[in-house]
């Protein structure tokens, strides 16, 4: 049994678990005859991986289409959550959980789990194709199904096993670490960037009222919360800035997470490891140093620089190794589709604008005018919102990893 440790806190990535270095080896080994053990300290207030896996996986099994993409998500196979203020550990825990503020308070858990493979030791270009298609699938119907996100997809969570499979083996793709999956509501895939108590009616109100200062600060001041609000969110809640999606990683008008937030980061994903996957020294992976800058912002500055610019674009991806160089039609693809969405966020951002200028500067017209206005406004940044959605989708992307055109395989 290996053991592994990490913080599942929105502030820090997990400890890095042990790499199998001999990948020969690691290649005989059963995915079903060794298990990890995994301590985890996470916030009281997240609901911890085994939860949301539950779900998951009791929907998944209620199909019978459906049962196949069990295997691309984790499983857990036994878990233990304790909380510092438990009975069976309050005379420990008593004499300072007082002082622990309660979004700050933390419970421990462990959890045994089969172990996967890290990408390190897949056999060669067919099987970081396979393993992509089946993470991105097994994550699509997670969604489909429970509406759950899992809001932190990054390099270390996209792991696989092999299986027999006639003669030979074939990858198997499995997305783990689910410690920051959330569910959204049903029907609601997606909120606006603009804030609800910030959409009135004021066909209604007098001029008198439309006027007054009090009423103008407080509108403001929602405005503001509701900008620091979601800037804060996307600090703490979405993993590694090197994979996270462009938008999430701006300093203002920051959206909330949707099904495309955790979309996108197979790209980076994708196109990070083949740029540093070395085949003939494996466990030495190289570096993007813009792309793993401490300051979020910073990141997605370069990224949008890695979008947006060709110099700096050939400039990265000449790293890559000439066995990867196979896959650089589906990177052009894939580049070109983030690249419109970056855009088109980018229009909705400004259209979201438009709307709080608007509303908060109301010039002196009358209720009636600015109601007008304000709803043109609506109008325009709900389009811009449909449109960005429906540009990284789910088809799309299967759409290039699967093109015979596109793909060497």
């Amino acid at each position: 049994m290996i053991l592994s440790q990490h913080n599942s806190d929105n502030d820090s990535e997990p400890l890095a678990a042990p790499r199998i270095v001999d990948s020969a080896s690691a290649l005989a080994i059963a995915p079903s005859s060794r298990h990890v053990a995994e301590f985890v300290n996470s916030r009281k207030r997240r609901i911890v991986e085994d939860t949301s896996l539950k779900v998951v996986r009791r929907k998944l099994n209620a199909g019978e289409a459906k049962k196949g993409y069990l295997k691309h998500i984790t499983d857990v196979i036994c878990s233990f959550t304790s909380e510092a203020s438990d009975e069976s550990i309050a005379q420990f825990g008593a004499s300072f959980l007082d002082c622990v503020s309660q979004p700050l308070q933390r419970c421990f858990c462990v959890r045994s789990r089969p172990e996967y493979l890290p990408l390190e030791c897949i056999r060669g270009p067919p099987d970081l194709q396979q393993i992509l298609i089946h993470v991105i699938t097994g994550h699509h119907w997670v969604w489909e199904i429970s509406h759950i996100l899992h809001r932190k997809i990054s390099y270390g969570n996209v792991m696989f096993y092999l299986e027999d499979c006639g003669e030979g083996k074939r990858a198997v793709g499995v997305l783990t670490d689910w410690d920051l999956a959330e569910e959204h509501e049903e029907g609601h895939e997606e909120r606006e960037r603009i804030p609800t108590a910030e959409v009135v009616q004021l066909a209604d109100a007098t001029p008198d009222a439309a006027d007054d200062p009090a009423e103008e600060k407080e509108r403001e001041n929602v405005a503001l919360e509701d900008t620091a609000h979601q800037s804060q969110k996307v600090q703490y809640s979405t993993g590694s800035g090197t994979f996270m999606a462009w938008d999430l990683l701006q300093r203002t008008d920051v959206p909330t997470h949707e099904y495309r937030h955790d979309l996108e980061p197979f790209f980076w994903i994708f196109a990070w490891f083949c740029f540093v996957f070395n085949p003939d020294k494996p466990s030495e992976l190289g570096q993007i140093a813009e792309w793993q800058q401490p300051n979020l912002v910073d990141v997605g500055t370069a990224k949008g620089l890695f979008l947006t610019e060709d110099d700096i674009y050939h400039e990265i991806l000449g790293q890559t190794h000439p066995t990867y160089k196979v896959f650089l039609k589906e990177i052009c693809l894939l580049r070109d589709l983030v690249q419109e969405a970056m855009i088109a966020s980018r229009n909705e951002a400004q259209h979201v604008k438009n709307y709080r200028t608007h509303y908060l500067n109301h010039g002196g017209f009358d209720p009636a005018f600015r109601q007008r206005r304000l709803d043109k406004d609506i109008k325009a940044c709900n389009a811009a919102q449909i449109k960005v959605r429906n540009i990284v989708t789910f088809q799309s992307v299967m759409e290039i990893f699967q093109n015979p055109v596109a793909s060497p395989f």
